[in-house]
Parts: structure tokens; C-alpha cells; sequence
């Protein structure tokens, strides 16, 4: 198939395109928003940007129907969080690595057992919610609106929902509006594309003047439910796998938020209590149930030589040498 010009590209996509964000593309902005089109059996999620060769475009394919926990093997403390009455849950991890389906899942979950108001915001909606639940749903996509994120959520504030969800934390400005909402009573759940634990909390006050950032600290420990981090694996039949490292807060951990000691936040997961699932853990578990092999695993883990090490004391034979991949970690 030829490459598709420049101008071909936007004659195609055009009529998806909304008037505000054809506004932004034109001036240079990269957009972002959704399509649905009824004759479609899914929805199409969609990035305009411009690079070396022109305009250019992708394009992603997103199933209509949301997930349900028991498919995506979520635990039962996970699956806990959708009856939370206030608090900041995060689901964190790299690009493409099914933060959003596990959120929308207990969104939908939620949604199905109470009768909130909840509102969204979203860079492009994926799973569209509240088709059969008992909640009321607003969805609103910044990139359709043309408006800023910290200004899609102050006017999602004024609708006073019970229920607040953020696509993706990005700026100190709806940070701080998020943690004033979960601290304020609101559940809040928020996305954030970062790769560990202690990378998500040290994100979450880092970008704040050094002035500010004890009240940033004294703030997310208190309002802090837990942490979701995402790593997708390859399955040996083919498809993928979702390794969750699940911290929850507990007064242990939310002391050594608000004192700046992040990095024995792991330390604290390890004691095992409260649902803590720490990434080896989560890796273990996969392996264990067959759903990914152990050099995927160590490929994909955040310390090699604790891997390892992990591996061992859990009884798995393996030995990253004699599979072939030589490191200098171990």
C-alpha cells in the first residue's frame, strides 16, 4: 500500500475531525479526540500531529464495550476501590499499557452499584460509561472542546460531581485541583503515564515552587487511597498480560510521603499487608499462573538483580545467562 499524502490524509479524515480541533491543527497544536460512528463496531481514537514530512495522523482502535474485572483479573482490593466514598486513586504506567481499561472497568463497576454524578475528562474519550448503570455520566473531551486541561476540570468542579475522573495528569495547575478535590471529599480518579511508584509520587510534588511542596506533601498523603501501575507483557499463545503493582496507603506510607522519604515507600510494600502488591510480586504472580514467561518478566521488571533474587526465593529456576541475555546486572 503507497504512503498517503499529506493532503489525501486530511481530505480523509476531515469529516471526524471536530471545527475547534481543525482550529488548533492549523495553527501547528497537536489535537487529540475520538470518533464514533454508529456503523462502526468500535470506536476510533485519534492524534493529529505535525513532524518532518507534513501533517501526519494516528489512529487507534478501542472496543465499545468496557472490560469487566473478572476478564482483566483484577483482585479484590482492586476491585474494592470502586466503592470508595472519597480519595485519590492513580492508575499509572508507559503508553499503551491498559491504564485506561482498568480504570473505565471500575468506573463501570461503580457506576453499575451507585447512583453518583460523575464526571470525566478525558484527552480522547475511549470506553463510552453509564450506558446501564445506576449513575448519571457526563464525559467531556478536552481536545473536542478546545480548552485547557485545568480548565475542563474547574468546570467540571462547578457541576459538583461525586465522582471525578482525569485522563492524564500532566502540569502542577490540575495536580493541585485534584488533590484540593480528593481532599475536599470527592473521589478522584486520574491517570498518570509514569513507570514506578516512587516516580509517580515524586511527580506529583516535584513540579511545584520548592516553597509549596510540604503542603503538596501533607496534602496527597492525606487524601491518597492507592496507586494502580500498569506493565503490559507478551503471553507465549500470543496476546498480553497486565503485571498491577498495587500500593494502598497506609499511615506508614502517608508518614513517609509527608517527611520526603519516598524512596523506602518500597520497603513499606514489601511487608505484604493491606493488599500491597509490589512489581516483583506482580511479575511472580504471571509467571506462576502461566501467563508470561520469566525472561519477559525480567525484561519488563524494574531491578534486575531483586528479580532474580525474587525468582529464586519463589522456587522459579531460571537464570537470565543461560536464556541468552547477558547483563551487566547480575
Amino acid at each position: 500500500m503507497a504512503p498517503v499524502g499529506a493532503k489525501d490524509l486530511m481530505d480523509l479524515l476531515r469529516p471526524w475531525v471536530p471545527a475547534k480541533a481543525q482550529e488548533a491543527f492549523q495553527t501547528g497544536q497537536d489535537v487529540e479526540f475520538s470518533h464514533l460512528d454508529p456503523a462502526l463496531p468500535c470506536r476510533v481514537r485519534l492524534g493529529l500531529y505535525h513532524d518532518a514530512n507534513g501533517p501526519s495522523a494516528s489512529l487507534r482502535v478501542i472496543p465499545r464495550q468496557v472490560p469487566e474485572a473478572a476478564v482483566l483479573g483484577l483482585s479484590e482490593p482492586v476491585r474494592r476501590l470502586a466503592c470508595l466514598s472519597q480519595g485519590l486513586v492513580l492508575f499509572t504506567g508507559p503508553l499503551g499499557s491498559g491504564k485506561t481499561t482498568t480504570l473505565s472497568s471500575l468506573l463501570d463497576l461503580a457506576i453499575r452499584s451507585r447512583k453518583d454524578f460523575v464526571v470525566s475528562i478525558h484527552d480522547a474519550i475511549e470506553f463510552e460509561l453509564g450506558g446501564s448503570g445506576n449513575g448519571l455520566v457526563r464525559q467531556r473531551e478536552v481536545g473536542r472542546e478546545g480548552r485547557r486541561q485545568h480548565q475542563a476540570l474547574r468546570a467540571a468542579l462547578r457541576q459538583a460531581p461525586d465522582l471525578l475522573v482525569v485522563d492524564e495528569l500532566r502540569d502542577p495547575e490540575a495536580i493541585d485541583l485534584v488533590l484540593q478535590a480528593a481532599h475536599a471529599g470527592l473521589v478522584v480518579f486520574a491517570v498518570l503515564r509514569t513507570t514506578s511508584l516512587v516516580d509517580t509520587l515524586a511527580f506529583l510534588v516535584d513540579g511545584f515552587p520548592r516553597e509549596r511542596q510540604p503542603v503538596v506533601r501533607a496534602r496527597l498523603a492525606g487524601c491518597l487511597k492507592a496507586i494502580v501501575g500498569h506493565t503490559l507483557l507478551r503471553r507465549p499463545s500470543g496476546g498480553r498480560s497486565a503485571a498491577l503493582e498495587t500500593l494502598f496507603n497506609t499511615p506508614a506510607i502517608a508518614d513517609l510521603i509527608r517527611e520526603d522519604k519516598l524512596e523506602q515507600v518500597p520497603a513499606a510494600m514489601r511487608q505484604g499487608r493491606y493488599g500491597q502488591v509490589p512489581h516483583n510480586e506482580a511479575l511472580l504472580q504471571l509467571i506462576r499462573n502461566g501467563g508470561v514467561e520469566p525472561m519477559e518478566a525480567y525484561l519488563r521488571c524494574q531491578d534486575r538483580e531483586s528479580f532474580i533474587a525474587a525468582c529464586k526465593k519463589a522456587g522459579i529456576e531460571f537464570d537470565p545467562r543461560r536464556e541468552g541475555q547477558i547483563t551487566t546486572d547480575v
